[in-house]
């Protein structure tokens, strides 16, 4: 299975360029996500579950997750039923549920759009992904069964 997605540009301060996204789908709805390599496991806006149909998965607990310039940021853990980037599909995806209303507060003062969520290393990796700036495209590649091996276990927090 191969995926080749356009890129989203994301503009911030002075209308430079800030972030990358690209459109999904989660559970049969679109979702903007911006990816970011730093991020260790794709997330989603806790405050937009519902769009999604996402509930808690209270089997893993109450997590708490450590980002750069923050202290701890209380998150909980959900799988989608389907998560699809072009062509390739991957049942019941493991998404980090966190709030990420004050990057879409920030993205609101300068006028850009809003994201839905993030696309983190798990899947980067995953998906052998490469980026091309001069087509602004995300190509991503990968074998359906070890796909859905690689996400049917438990989350892996670093």
């Amino acid at each position: 299975m191969k995926a080749a997605l356009p890129l989203h540009l994301i503009k911030g301060n002075n209308g430079q360029i800030s972030h990358i996204a690209v459109i999904c789908s989660i559970n049969g709805c679109d979702a903007m996500l911006i990816i970011d390599s730093g991020a260790s496991n794709c997330v989603l806006d806790v405050t937009r579950a519902s769009l999604f149909e996402l509930a808690a998965d209270n089997s893993f607990g109450n997590e708490v997750a450590v980002g750069l310039g923050s202290g701890n940021i209380h998150s909980s853990l959900s799988r989608a039923e389907l998560f699809a980037l072009g062509d390739i599909e991957i049942k019941y995806f493991p998404f980090v549920m966190l709030d990420l209303s004050i990057i879409n507060d920030t993205f609101r003062e300068y006028g850009s759009i809003e994201i839905d969520g993030i696309i983190g290393t798990d899947l980067l990796l995953a998906c052998d992904a490469k980026i091309d700036y001069k087509q602004k495209k995300l190509f991503l590649k990968g074998n359906k069964r070890r796909l859905q091996k690689v996400f049917k276990h438990p989350f892996q927090f670093h």
